[in-house]
């Protein structure tokens, strides 16, 4: 138990079950009630999203036909490009100027991601704390990003590396092809970045 992936994991045995066995796959309960409490009241809880992150990850090697391929995202950039590269070119130096530049950036879009949240729930707090709220957002999804590669590289899973779970198992291809697109577009940048930053201090 990890704290993530199980329910996931639950979905795609039950459906698969039902599938198998002719009947249909679910029914509405319309008197149902759900409760999901915060965790940790709310606060962070960087432990709880690991553990989660863990989990989700093992469903990409327990189900791959349920997953899909991107583009590297800035973790995977960062250990799988940007370190290769500077210890090939014996350039630690511009592998630590990029892979900052990239964690950088990457952060910096989270940030302005999650600003207009955090503005709307910290009204009465300064700029500065609202800024700082919408930053620790963007560090608990990179939290879970972090935590993906590491699981993966832990249990050498090298077909796992830039595949996603597909959380809605195809009934909505659009966010699969919207999480596809970003990072693509994100992958170029973060080239770009590390073929000028390798590039000139080969100039230099």
């Amino acid at each position: 138990k990890t704290g993530g992936g199980e329910d996931i994991d639950f979905v795609y045995q039950y459906k698969k079950f039902y599938l198998s066995a002719g009947l249909f796959v679910s029914a509405s309960v319309p008197e149902a009630v759900v409760k999901h409490p915060w965790w940790n009241s709310g606060k962070s809880c960087y432990k709880h999203i690991q553990g989660w992150a863990w989990g989700d990850s093992m469903c990409i090697q327990q189900w791959p036909s349920k997953t899909f391929c991107s583009f590297p995202n800035w973790i995977e950039h960062v250990v799988l490009i940007t370190l290769p590269l500077s210890i090939y070119t014996k350039k630690p130096m511009s592998g630590l100027v990029v892979g900052g530049c990239v964690i950088f950036l990457e952060h910096l879009v989270k940030t302005v991601r999650y600003m207009p949240a955090a503005l709307k729930e910290c009204k009465d707090k300064g700029f500065f704390h609202t800024l700082l709220v919408a930053f620790g957002a963007g560090t608990i999804l990179s939290s879970q990003e972090v935590t993906r590669v590491q699981a993966l590289v832990q249990r050498l899973s090298i077909y796992s590396i830039c595949r996603r779970v597909d959380w809605f198992d195809g009934q909505d291809p659009r966010i699969k092809l919207d999480i596809q697109l970003g990072s693509m577009f994100r992958f170029a940048i973060n080239m770009g970045i590390t073929a000028v930053g390798f590039v000139s201090s080969s100039l230099g």
